[in-house]
């Protein structure tokens, strides 16, 4: 059906509708069939006879006509199909005679082929909707409604499926073949980008073929005064991987300033690395929509050239916008990486103090506590481990065992292995505080017993100076000659 044609039926088919509406009230008064409706009592005088109700009498299109012979094959194609022309009292009311030539709604092709491109139109509207929805700034609530209402009227749709000319398809040129589902992977890939964040589009058509272009499409060609490289991702890359690495610097600088600088690096690795931006990557689809040539060997060699697309993905981005697109890419990647910094748990010590105390208990003059490197460090997916060792020389032992520890960095390798030894060696810590305050107590008795020699000497007699004075009391000198030597017994049990 032509548009025009389409139009004047649409067109009618309205009128009548409206037509219908004013009329129908006058006509059904009378009408004996008042109450079951114009249209069941037409279907049903017309089922009567034998017939297919033609709301047109033809199938020209036109109104029947009394003139028109009933075996006329100009106007018919086939034997004479009886007209129903309504009750007697039909016939002798106006308004029910130009109801008669009114297309019935249950017949109406052209009323069904609307009503059809209708629901096709709100599809595609909603298509265009939950697209815009869909960005960053987008409404949930409007993006929510708008996919149920779009999944509604697909199973509205559907429903009616399969619809007469597929199934005289069927019925005509059967299938062949079996069915084929799609392969689990499909289904793989979006049942894991359902709980993604919509991917930002790049708004410079020729930023993003180049993000989709391999250098092996332009085989080593470039136009004449340019470099290949401009042509396919991968001075795009180069760019994209220092934007997503001062991205993930802020991230980490803003939202965990406690942890130490080596532990920051290390989180920061993890966001940036290969690994993790290639499964981003994946879940959007970004390899399947690379152009290349040949066969890309190797599932690492594929892994990062999709990390590497990714990350031209996200420099055409910033690129593309200069005024917002950097703050889009800042907004995408955080929540990327929200749920990898959720489950991040910073390094904490359980006793940080334990060198300290361990040293306080132990060491003393003559003592040694020693931290030795027991295995060279070890480097696992990009994370340093440091393995260290405390061993006791002193209080009547060599080289002994106190406790291991293990850490991120040297220091938090100590820290651990002086925790372990106040555990594991709990007896031998505690004997040498023994040790230790019967040593304290000794250095003190021969301090009083030195002090008491000193005052049977004389040592608080006055004297006098060459010209006969009298020199002042010598108390003072003593009270700082005792501060001297607690100071110096201190030292002595605290040394080491």
């Amino acid at each position: 059906m032509g548009v025009d044609a389409r139009d004047g039926w649409e067109s009618e088919c309205a009128a009548g509708g409206k037509l219908f509406g004013q009329l129908r009230r006058h006509a059904t008064r009378t009408t004996p069939f008042a109450q079951r409706g114009i249209w069941a009592e037409r279907r049903e005088m017309s089922g009567k006879r034998g017939s297919q109700f033609n709301h047109y009498g033809s199938e020209g299109g036109q109104p029947f006509h009394k003139k028109q012979r009933a075996n006329d094959q100009h106007h018919s194609n086939g034997p004479h199909q009886p007209q129903y022309t309504g009750s007697k009292a039909s016939r002798e009311n106006p308004a029910l005679q130009k109801i008669n030539t009114l297309p019935d709604p249950e017949y109406c092709q052209p009323c069904k082929l609307a009503a059809t491109e209708m629901q096709t139109g709100l599809i595609s509207l909603l298509d265009q909707l939950v697209q815009e929805e869909g960005g960053l700034d987008g409404d949930e609530a409007i993006l929510k409604h708008a996919e149920e209402l779009h999944r509604l009227l697909l199973a509205r749709g559907n429903s009616a499926l399969p619809s007469k000319p597929r199934r005289d398809l069927n019925d005509k040129v059967p299938d062949t073949e079996a069915y084929a589902n799609f392969p689990p992977y499909v289904f793989d890939k979006i049942k894991e980008s359902s709980n993604l964040p919509p991917l930002p589009p790049i708004t410079n058509p020729t930023l993003q073929e180049a993000v989709f272009t391999h250098r092996s499409v332009q085989n080593g060609v470039a136009p004449k005064g340019a470099r290949a490289s401009q042509f396919n991702y991968e001075q795009l890359e180069f760019l994209g991987d220092a934007y997503i690495e001062i991205i993930a610097s802020r991230l980490i600088y803003s939202r965990f300033p406690h942890i130490e600088t080596g532990t920051q690096t290390q989180l920061r690795e993890s966001l940036v690395k290969n690994d993790t931006l290639s499964g981003f990557a994946n879940k959007y689809g970004l390899g399947d929509r690379l152009a290349h040539i040949g066969h890309m060997k190797g599932e690492k060699g594929w892994a990062k050239i999709t990390a590497d697309v990714f990350e031209a993905y996200v420099a055409a981005l910033v690129q593309s916008d200069t005024a917002h697109g950097f703050e889009t890419a800042e907004k995408w990647l955080t929540e990327l990486w929200a749920p990898q910094l959720l489950a991040y748990e910073p390094p904490m010590l359980q006793k940080p103090d334990a060198r300290r105390d361990l040293d306080n208990l132990v060491n003393s003059k003559g003592v040694k506590l020693d931290f030795r490197n027991e295995r060279p460090m070890t480097v696992v997916k990009g994370v340093q481990r440091y393995f260290q060792a405390v061993y006791l020389t002193g209080w009547g032992y060599q080289d002994r065992l106190l406790g291991r520890g293990e850490g991120q960095n040297m220091k938090i390798a100590n820290i651990e292995a002086a925790a372990d030894a106040l555990e594991r060696s709990k007896d031998i810590v505690e004997e040498c505080w023994a040790k230790k305050v019967e040593r304290r107590k000794e250095i003190d008795k021969e301090r009083e017993e030195k002090e008491k020699l000193g005052e049977a000497n004389g040592d608080g007699a006055k004297s006098k100076d060459a010209n006969g004075e009298e020199n002042k009391d010598v108390d003072g000198e003593k009270k700082k000659n005792k501060k001297k030597s607690k100071k110096k017994r201190d030292s002595e049990v605290e040394g080491s």
